[in-house]
């Protein structure tokens, strides 16, 4: 049997320990590296789809007592003036723009990345103020809590005949406090003043966190969405709901314009 005299096994130690103290800089090299992608993709921004909306086309509502009224007076004057989109300026006429997913992979990817907490409930507002209702529609998520705090120096009544949810505050002044209403089942829901009639607006309960408000142009972005299959849809009143499919990947924005008479302009 061959033995490795103490001259020798000198310097297999220190090639060893050099062998060591690469393989640690390698490991360490490794760990920073799986390190960062782990933080990129935690920390994603998620995909935008962006387009426009033509409100122009939408199915204009029958004209009706729409009122420019002020809180310190009894006296309301009739109509409104119009924009120069031709929209009456204080109908706020926008759309309500979602994405909802269409198919069980996206939709657990989006319940994983976006999860409903009851704990944390969202609470939105819709106020009175100025004799109006504002905002003049609302989108929210299934299970978020809306209040309605009344801002004027009068009583108010809040009400919703909606065979999805629906239910009365009765009437109450700017000091009280109603209680707060959760709308658990998706849906629209319309609500009024028993006081005065001509206020009103829409509650939009959706089964997607992915949701938006365009401007008085239409326009609109949505963010931070999970790759995945969705269906796109542009609610501007009951006769005006258009959608379109589409697929939404990974590091690719996509601009898709919502309109009746089109097939949805989709890129890329």
């Amino acid at each position: 049997m061959t033995r490795i005299s103490s001259t020798t096994a000198i310097p297999l130690y220190k090639w060893g320990g050099r062998v060591g103290r690469v393989a640690a800089i390698i490991a360490v090299g490794i760990f920073f590296i799986l390190k960062v992608n782990v933080s990129a993709q935690t920390t994603t921004d998620g995909e935008k789809i962006t387009g426009q909306v033509n409100l122009a086309a939408a199915v204009k509502p029958v004209a009706s007592t729409h009122m420019i009224a002020s809180a310190n007076s009894a006296r309301y004057q009739h109509g409104a003036s119009s924009g120069p989109t031709g929209v009456p300026v204080d109908s706020e006429v926008v759309a309500v723009v979602y994405a909802v997913p269409r198919d069980d992979a996206t939709r657990i990817a989006v319940a994983a990345a976006v999860p409903f907490q009851a704990e944390h409930r969202p609470v939105a507002t819709i106020a009175q103020k100025d004799m109006r209702f504002v905002p003049s529609i609302l989108p929210i998520r299934v299970g978020t809590a809306v209040v309605f705090p009344n801002e004027d120096d009068m009583y108010h009544n809040v009400f919703s005949y909606s065979s999805i949810h629906p239910f009365d505050l009765g009437r109450y002044r700017k000091d009280e406090k109603p209680a707060q209403v959760i709308f658990d089942t998706k849906g629209v829901i319309k609500v009024f003043c028993e006081i005065h009639e001509f206020m009103r607006t829409t509650i939009l309960v959706l089964d997607t966190p992915y949701f938006t408000v365009t401007d008085t142009k239409g326009s609109y972005q949505l963010n931070n969405l999970v790759p995945g299959a969705y269906m796109l849809t542009a609610w501007v009143n009951d006769k005006s709901v258009w959608s379109r499919t589409l697929d939404v990947r990974a590091g690719e924005p996509v601009t898709m314009d919502l309109a009746p008479d089109t097939g949805g302009k989709v890129t890329p």
